[in-house]
């Protein structure tokens, strides 16, 4: 096993808050960008993404149910 390194390195373990913190992977608080866009560039972007990410939602959604009807009823 000396070969891979630690034993205890090889299985995943969830970070520490003060390893977080050292490296700058802490989560943040709120996501004020989205809520309270700053300029009105930044708000007609982020009103473009809240629909692109309903359209890609439904357009999975519509791809399984197609792909489902497929594989019972024509396979």
């Amino acid at each position: 096993m000396r070969a891979w390194g630690p034993v205890h390195a090889l299985l995943w373990t969830p970070p520490s808050a003060e390893t977080q913190r050292k490296r700058g992977f802490s989560m943040a608080d709120d996501e004020s960008l989205l809520t309270n866009p700053p300029t009105q560039d930044v708000a007609v972007h982020v009103a473009d993404y809240t629909r692109f990410t309903h359209l890609f939602k439904w357009g999975a959604v519509s791809a399984l149910v197609i792909g489902l009807f497929i594989l019972i009823f024509v396979l």
